[in-house]
């Protein structure tokens, strides 16, 4: 096999789905960093794995990629210490010093003091602060395209 056409492509697309399949490609859980910030491979990857929803509560509304342990506390970034969280899940987790636990797309916040599944108080308030303008990472992920084609 070799390089498939723009217009074969299409053809195929409009037909049914098209399976892409990636030969000697990077292993992300691998890739680590000794900055704070995700690298372009861990965003999209990150994007791939919740599907750009908080993974928490599913929230797509004002999302901030944050390390799961602190990465004051462990000074590198890798994809298995990252989640994806909405404005109010990454702001309940700092302000209750909560972890995260749970499979991918099956996660939920544990209290660090009692070790009990964490359960929010029900004056909790949901609403975004007003001055929620979603700079850097806290706006909707914007997500560079995947893959491109050229004619």
């Amino acid at each position: 096999m070799g390089p498939v056409s723009v217009s074969a492509v299409r053809a195929l697309l409009s037909d049914a789905f098209l399976a892409v399949v990636i030969k000697d490609g990077i292993d992300i859980r691998h890739v680590t960093h000794l900055g704070r910030r995700v690298t372009a491979t861990q965003r999209t990857a990150l994007e791939a794995r919740s599907g750009g929803a908080c993974e928490i509560c599913g929230s797509r509304y004002l999302l901030d990629i944050d390390h799961n342990e602190g990465w004051t506390l462990t000074h590198d970034t890798r994809l298995d210490d990252l989640s994806w969280f909405c404005w109010h899940c990454h702001a309940t987790k700092t302000r209750h010093n909560l972890r995260v636990q749970g499979p991918i797309g099956a996660r939920w916040f544990i209290d660090r003091k009692t070790g009990q599944r964490w359960h929010p108080p029900p004056d909790e308030p949901r609403e975004p602060p007003p001055d929620a303008g979603g700079a850097g990472d806290s706006a909707e992920p914007a997500q560079p395209e995947l893959f491109t084609l050229a004619d």
